[in-house]
């Protein structure tokens, strides 16, 4: 491998883990990792309520499984799997590491666009990973995404198609699905069935609220269902405009 090659993956690494960092980057690692533990803990309880039998596929970073990641990004991601696994059980849940776009490895900073955004994999995932892990695994008709989903969202048969599975999502960029005319209608067909957001305002602190996971819950973030999405929209359009990130 000749230097430019090894500087396009050091560049590659860099981007994607400040990107995945953006959302965490006030107070301290071991509170980045608390409270993101809590949305994901609150997502797959009410996961293992509310689909007690299905079979899950969760799509993961892909960066992971490079020894080079850095540890921190592999360990919130293992982290996030550890949870949902514990709440759904090891044998309902199959982990898939999404393709990436060709040269996106090499050079993601070509493709995302949006330094914003709460899912950087959104701009590197390649149009047909979703559909080709949906035929590999037939047999699972949930899908929980904790990278987001691909940009060209229209791409995804697996989104389109009303027998496809159902998709839960953990801290999205929702602008990938659309205004929140989109956003409703996507819950209402029962494609989209849950995925929790960042509380408007909620800012990250150095301690989580008393201990009590489900204050800290309420502070930071929202479950959003096809029970409370049109309530949650009235009182407050601001989330659903992005689920962008807690104030710093």
């Amino acid at each position: 491998m000749n230097s430019r090659s090894r500087l396009g993956i050091a560049a590659a690494f860099a981007v994607i883990s400040v990107s995945l960092w953006l959302f965490f980057n006030r107070g301290s690692r071991d509170g980045s990792f608390a409270v993101r533990g809590v949305a994901m803990g609150a997502l797959a309880e009410h996961l293992a309520r509310a689909f007690p039998a299905d079979r899950v596929l969760v799509l993961a970073n892909p960066f992971i499984n490079d020894p080079r990641q850095p540890k921190s990004v592999r360990a919130m991601e293992e982290a996030s799997l550890r949870t949902l696994k514990k709440a759904m059980g090891d044998a309902r849940v199959v982990t898939a590491f999404p393709q990436l776009r060709l040269g996106a490895q090499e050079n993601p900073q070509a493709f995302i666009v949006d330094s914003e955004t709460t899912t950087p994999l959104s701009y590197l995932i390649a149009p047909d990973a979703i559909d080709t892990l949906v035929r590999q695994h037939p047999d699972c008709k949930l899908i929980v995404s904790l990278i987001g989903l691909p940009v060209e969202l229209n791409r995804v048969s697996a989104w389109s198609e009303p027998t496809g599975p159902k998709f839960a999502l953990l801290l999205p960029d929702l602008r990938m699905i659309g205004n929140s005319t989109a956003i409703s209608a996507a819950m209402k067909s029962g494609k989209l069935v849950v995925f929790v957001l960042n509380k408007p305002g909620a800012k990250l602190d150095e301690q989580l609220s008393g201990g009590d996971v489900r204050v800290a819950f309420d502070r930071y973030f929202l479950l959003v269902t096809p029970d409370n999405i049109e309530a949650l929209m009235r009182d407050d359009p601001r989330p659903f405009e992005s689920g962008g990130p807690l104030a710093r």
